[in-house]
């Protein structure tokens, strides 16, 4: 490659970091959960949307036979995104840190669209969780899935649903 292919590659990959920073650092569509129209029938019938006076939402089913639920909620950022952006914070920093509560966690970061952030796999108490923190310019929204633990592939798989559900009207559709 010559010199001005390796200048124009460079430069351009540079308009396309400074245009991904810019986008990172716009933050979230929805101000508040309940602009994300939660949509409880993705979980399965019987299941409802309750949105709580803290301006968080909870999705659960109080007839069904096991007990899953679902709690979203969006805040400020936690100091985190800058870590996930940089990679100073990893998949193993985070399982090692989980790992501490319980031998059986996992912990994994990625990149969705302009965000960033993590998917941790871990048991509370005697509950299953499945929790996904994404961030972006300085807001984060939580979503935190749990069950009892022989519910665990249920819950994992609704959480996933929910966040996926969810992420277009995060980003705007991007």
């Amino acid at each position: 490659m010559n010199k001005s292919a390796k200048a124009a590659l460079s430069f351009s990959l540079f308009l396309a970091l400074g245009a991904a920073q810019a986008e990172a650092n716009s933050g979230f569509c929805a101000s508040k959960i309940s602009d994300l129209q939660l949509d409880a029938s993705v979980m399965g019938a019987g299941f409802t949307v309750e949105y709580m006076d803290d301006g968080a939402a909870q999705i659960s089913c109080v007839d069904c036979e096991d007990i899953r639920t679902i709690t979203i909620f969006m805040g400020m950022n936690d100091d985190r995104e800058k870590g996930l952006r940089d990679g100073t914070m990893t998949s193993e920093e985070l399982t090692k840190n989980c790992l501490k509560s319980d031998p059986n966690c996992t912990a994994k970061t990625f990149v969705e669209g302009p965000s960033v952030g993590y998917v941790l796999d871990n048991k509370i108490a005697t509950k299953a969780q499945r929790k996904y923190v994404l961030y972006n310019g300085g807001r984060v929204v939580t979503l935190r899935g749990t069950a009892a633990e022989a519910d665990r592939a249920k819950i994992s798989a609704n959480t996933d649903t929910v966040f996926r559900s969810i992420l277009p009207k995060l980003h705007c559709g991007a």
